[in-house]
């Protein structure tokens, strides 16, 4: 019978995921807390990521948690969290491209009311498209080169 956690060991690494305020975030870092991991949790909302760091350092050691502010659209804020992870030690080994704009549900019917393309706005579109798509080729470009740079590899999801 084979342990998943041996399996997917991962002490001595380090997990950066973006979004990690969110639901699906939040949840992806306690995965890898789980497999030993340490995780780096990055979101726009330094509220949402003191809650979430709180919440999942009830479950695990608390100096395996890293939390930054950092906005995927924006090259200079990767950046900054770049640097400053490399001026702590730590070595980004797996990236998990989590970020996204949740649109909540509103309107009479219960339906988004954007669910129509006619009905969707082209500055909504862009936010988006910011954020769930320039934002991963951004990370990944920052994060993935430093994964490359030092011959040491990593994962990128």
């Amino acid at each position: 019978v084979i342990n998943i956690l041996e399996k997917f060991n991962m002490e001595g690494k380090t997990a950066l995921v973006t979004g990690a305020a969110g639901l699906l975030g939040a949840e992806h870092a306690r995965a890898l807390l789980e497999c030993g991991s340490s995780v780096v949790l990055t979101d726009v909302s330094e509220d949402s990521l003191d809650s979430t760091s709180k919440l999942l350092s009830q479950d695990t050691d608390i100096d395996r948690i890293f939390s930054y502010v950092m906005d995927v659209s924006n090259l200079e804020s990767i950046k900054t969290v770049s640097e400053d992870l490399s001026a702590i030690g730590k070595r980004v080994d797996v990236l998990v491209n989590n970020a996204a704009i949740d649109p909540k549900v509103k309107g009479d019917q219960g339906v988004l009311e954007t669910s129509r393309l006619e009905n969707f706005p082209l500055d909504q579109w862009d936010l988006q498209m910011s954020v769930g798509l320039t934002g991963a080729f951004l990370c990944s470009q920052v994060f993935g080169s430093a994964m490359s740079n030092d011959g040491q590899g990593g994962v990128i999801l």
